[in-house]
């Protein structure tokens, strides 16, 4: 059976005694109650089975999005290779410049005496139309004044569509939720060479100082943050296949975005949240495990192999008795 934002409500409020301070007739009560739906739907739609360890996955959650890796252009206006902390600046500038912009980036000189070395950006500074990258250490030759170099990287971040930097790293889908509604990355694919990266076991996949090159075969997320394991010194594009959190209500009418068959799970869900509240241990815990054996008895076919803990809900029943 189907359930409205107001009928998902009303039967929390109903299950739990009708509590008068959280009446979905009024105002303040219906936001309360709205607030724990849309938890519960979040946590039904990333639920993970404690015993097994196997995670919810539903199809209408699974999505996909693209994103470039640019190299940028630029040419050397001052030049300090001889003092630290060393430096190099440059008038060519970007929408959305702005200080500690480039931090982690790759600079490579490709003209002059230090043409193909790389240095680490540690630093940034953007002062009136000049950027200013500060680097992990000096150049064996020293570059002058109009020698190119370019700037590229081996991460991106997931940031808002409306961010400043968003051009170089990934748009978080919307709307967004938090830290923003993509909740696990499943997939990345090379769309210029034709091929699936693979994600990798661990941090030590990485070196702290990445300088290497070429086309990445490894990925891993840390944060809010994609790593490669070689940074992509050239212009190309990625598909990232994911699973996000589930739309929110706002309306009374609105329905939930999960599939009807767990709208009753949200319900259980919103109990054991309303037992919690009124510190009703036993009603909470006996809530908690008839929710989880409809969750057993309803889960789906879909499952995604490996935990990615650093992306996923935590989510898990207490007693306090």
């Amino acid at each position: 059976m189907s359930f409205t934002l107001t009928e998902i409500c009303t039967q929390i409020w109903e299950a739990i005694g009708r509590p008068t301070n959280i009446d979905p007739g009024t105002a303040e009560g219906f936001t309360a109650l709205s607030l724990a739906a849309n938890e519960a739907q979040r946590q039904v739609a990333g639920w993970k089975d404690p015993s097994t360890g196997r995670r919810m996955r539903m199809n209408c959650l699974y999505s996909s999005l693209t994103f470039p890796a640019t190299t940028y252009d630029n040419t050397s206006t001052v030049v300090n290779n001889a003092t630290f902390p060393y430096s190099i600046s440059s008038t060519n500038i970007r929408t959305g410049d702005s200080d500690d912009r480039y931090i982690g980036w790759i600079l490579e000189m490709t003209s002059g005496n230090a043409n193909g070395e790389r240095k680490v950006i540690t630093d940034h500074g953007y002062l009136g139309g000049e950027n200013t990258y500060f680097l992990d250490s000096a150049f064996s030759s020293t570059p002058t004044v109009a020698d190119t170099f370019k700037l590229y990287k081996s991460f991106f971040s997931i940031l808002p569509s409306d961010h400043a930097w968003v051009a170089d790293g990934i748009s978080s889908p919307t709307p967004t939720i938090g830290k923003g509604n993509l909740l696990e990355i499943l997939k990345i694919r090379d769309i210029n060479e034709g091929f699936n990266l693979t994600q990798a076991s661990g941090i030590t996949n990485f070196p702290d100082k990445q300088l290497n090159t070429g086309s990445p075969t490894q990925w891993n997320r840390y944060g809010n943050k994609i790593f490669m394991n070689y940074n992509v010194d050239s212009n190309k594009w990625y598909e990232l296949e994911y699973y996000r959190l589930p739309n929110e209500m706002v309306e009374e009418d609105d329905y939930p975005e999960i599939p009807e068959t767990y709208h009753w799970a949200m319900i259980l869900w919103g109990i054991w949240w309303g037992h919690r509240v009124r510190r009703e241990s036993s009603n909470a815990w006996s809530t908690s495990q008839e929710f989880v054996a409809y969750m057993r008895s309803h889960i789906t076919d879909i499952e995604v192999g490996g935990d990615r803990s650093s992306s996923q809900i935590s989510f898990s029943f207490e007693r306090n008795d």
